[in-house]
């Protein structure tokens, strides 16, 4: 049952990935969508994930990346990267391949 389960998460993932805007607006609110999708997936919470984005190299507070991850703030490519692997580390020590890509569309 979980590895059905993990099968359908990842999927779901990977269908909101291929479905990004082409408009600033709705390729970030895309962008802040998947990064949501994928931290659910992974079962942490903001704080961990800021814990994490921080280890990384951010330098955004909690309360900013609250905003990138919602989309009410513009990312950049080094901010989603790093999210990214923040995310995708945590997605593969819960048993998933990398599921997120990044800004460049690799995984």
């Amino acid at each position: 049952r979980r590895s059905r389960i993990r099968a359908q998460r990842a999927h779901t993932l990977a269908d909101l990935q291929l479905r990004r805007g082409t408009g600033a607006a709705d390729s970030r609110r895309a962008a802040a969508v998947v990064l949501e999708a994928a931290m659910t997936v992974s079962g942490i919470t903001l704080s961990q994930l800021w814990l994490d984005y921080v280890a990384l190299g951010g330098s955004d507070s909690r309360n900013e990346l609250a905003n990138l991850m919602s989309g009410d703030r513009p990312l950049n490519r080094a901010e989603y990267d790093r999210i990214a692997l923040a995310l995708n580390e945590r997605l593969e020590d819960a048993g998933y391949h990398r599921l997120v890509s990044y800004w460049d569309g690799s995984r």
